[in-house]
């Protein structure tokens, strides 16, 4: 269904999986592993505090598109 936003895309959460490399070439990509800022590393630590954890599949693209949210928007309710 594409609605994963798994990826980071110059701080854009993104669907990665319909998303040509090509279409990437000289942007700044980030995944899951590269997350480094305060909300990102917050977002990851509620997700184990909370025990959110459903399936392998989806966590990264809610992960991510929490973390992206929390970029743009820091006092998002």
């Amino acid at each position: 269904m594409a609605q994963c936003g798994a990826a980071h895309i110059e701080g854009q959460a993104t669907r990665s999986c319909i998303t040509p490399i090509s279409s990437v070439a000289d942007q700044h990509v980030t995944t899951i592993e590269g997350l480094r800022s305060k909300q990102a590393r917050a977002v990851q630590g509620a997700w184990v505090d909370l025990q959110v954890p459903q399936c392998g599949y989806c966590q990264s693209g809610q992960i991510m598109s929490a973390a992206a949210l929390l970029e743009h928007n820091p006092e998002a309710d």
